[in-house]
């Protein structure tokens, strides 16, 4: 089964944003395991090599372009 992404429509429940302040310690947390990231998010955006199956499995611990320099 193909997935079209131009047929999937997202509307965003403004009632369930909230914006805190919180320690990296507590954000990776897994109070917060649930939560969508901007960095999860990129897992399946086609623009940045994601697709829907990376989303589903999620970060596999392999060492990004980001996470190197900041070595």
């Amino acid at each position: 089964m193909d997935i079209n992404l131009s047929e999937i429509k997202l509307e965003p429940n403004f009632q369930s944003i909230m914006r805190e302040k919180i320690s990296d310690e507590e954000y990776f947390s897994p109070k917060y395991s649930d939560y969508i990231s901007n960095s999860r998010l990129k897992l399946i955006n086609p623009d940045q090599g994601g697709c829907p199956s990376q989303y589903k499995i999620g970060f596999t611990g392999e060492t990004t372009t980001s996470l190197a320099i900041g070595r």
